[in-house]
């Protein structure tokens, strides 16, 4: 379990709080899907990230804007403004600013205008699309690091698909979440198969795993080893990587070159914005159900009701054999399970086993990297131990093999 302060440091990310100026002042940090953002809109986009409000748009010549929600001038939300070719204008007083930062208008200035502009303190952030996301740099704008080399970059459409979802919780729960893969034959043992039906991997899958975890220069490695009555091991080995994103095998066979991934950014410190998606470096994704039954790839998951309803639990559902009464969606079971935790998990009362190895060990992880980073140690956002090798993986191995051999 962590302290009171211990669990401050890790999920306070507002303002000064040190996990902020972590995130704000390191990395590159993601905020929409690609596609969300149409290039010609006249609807400029709300972004809340770290406990502060931005607002973006896409120009008709598909660059992409990125500005303090706040106007310069008097600080009347952008987010009301109107999108005038590749630029932006505050409805108050009418100045413009183009996607590229430079202000090109200031009407209450009259013949003044051009020699204002240039002094107008106009905050404009650096972005970059990869990996199906649109990433924002909000630190320095003149420090943004090179963008670090993750497995699932410069893939063809049909070999990746990510979604984005709100989680009403913060966002060191979610990614908890997707670390604690003992769940998984529990919380989601709804969506398995009869067990007369199951073949051997999902077989395999119903055994209680144990976990081992081996650190690396850019997070963890963590294994949940199965071993069935031949001696061998079912293996699933989980990527995390350092501070935000978790990678887990993307089939029961653990295919190599397919993974989940998972992205968990701070909007403040009781929600966080979730994207999820799967790819392959090999080919196209074939159909799945996660996918296919996807409504809304901009809202995959929506946490509705509250404890009073239970979020809308089916009990119905459940007296008829349904696990956990959320029929709607796999990952609705696990938001609303985070959201019955609260909106800020305490953790100073929990009671913690060998499954919970791999998200202690995270745990120590990122508060030690918020020690290094307030010591003034150097971090480089560039990742540079994450290469396109670097991805979750599942494989069968024998007694006498070592599971950290799995590439």
């Amino acid at each position: 379990m962590l302290t009171a302060e211990q669990n401050r440091r890790l999920t306070s990310v507002e303002g000064d709080a040190p996990m902020a100026r972590l995130m704000r002042e390191n990395y590159w940090i993601p905020f929409s899907r690609i596609e969300a953002l149409e290039a010609g809109s006249t609807r400029p986009t709300r972004v809340r990230l770290l406990g502060e409000n931005y607002v973006a748009w896409r120009a008709p010549d598909g660059r992409v804007g990125f500005l303090d929600q706040g106007c310069p001038h008097r600080g009347a939300s952008l987010a009301l403004g109107r999108i005038e070719g590749c630029a932006i204008r505050c409805i108050f007083h009418g100045w413009l600013f183009d996607a590229s930062g430079k202000v090109l208008d200031v009407p209450t200035e009259g013949d003044r205008s051009a020699l204002v502009a240039p002094h107008v303190p106009l905050r404009h952030y650096r972005t970059i699309e990869k990996g199906g996301l649109i990433w924002v740099w909000l630190g320095k704008q003149d420090a943004a690091p090179a963008f670090p080399d993750f497995a699932w970059l410069d893939l063809p459409d049909a070999n990746l698909w990510i979604t984005r979802s709100v989680w009403p919780v913060n966002w060191l729960q979610g990614m908890e979440a997707a670390l604690d893969t003992a769940h998984v034959g529990h919380l989601h043992s709804g969506w398995a198969k009869p067990a007369e039906e199951m073949d051997s991997y999902s077989a395999l899958f119903r055994i209680q795993p144990r976990f081992t975890v081996e650190e690396t220069g850019y997070g963890m490695r963590s294994a949940g080893i199965r071993t069935g009555e031949d001696g061998n091991s079912y293996v699933r080995i989980s990527e995390f990587l350092a501070p935000f994103i978790v990678m887990t095998p993307g089939s029961l066979t653990g295919v190599k070159g397919e993974a989940s991934v998972y992205l968990f950014v701070p909007v403040d410190d009781r929600s966080h914005l979730q994207f999820f998606g799967f790819f392959s470096q090999y080919g196209p994704l074939g159909p799945f159900f996660l996918r296919d039954r996807c409504t809304d790839p901009d809202n995959y998951v929506e946490v509705q009701g509250s404890a009073e309803n239970n979020w809308g639990q089916d009990r119905d559902a459940m007296d008829k054999g349904h696990w956990s009464g959320f029929i709607d969606h796999v990952l609705l079971e696990d938001a609303v399970v985070q959201a019955s935790i609260g909106t800020i998990a305490e953790r100073k009362c929990e009671f913690l086993t060998q499954i919970d190895l791999g998200l202690q060990t995270c745990r120590q992880l990122l508060l030690n990297q918020l020690d290094r980073f307030e010591a003034g140690e150097t971090v480089d956002g560039t990742m540079p131990d994450v290469t396109r090798e670097v991805i979750a993986r599942g494989a069968i191995i024998a007694a006498e093999e070592d599971w950290r051999e799995i590439r």
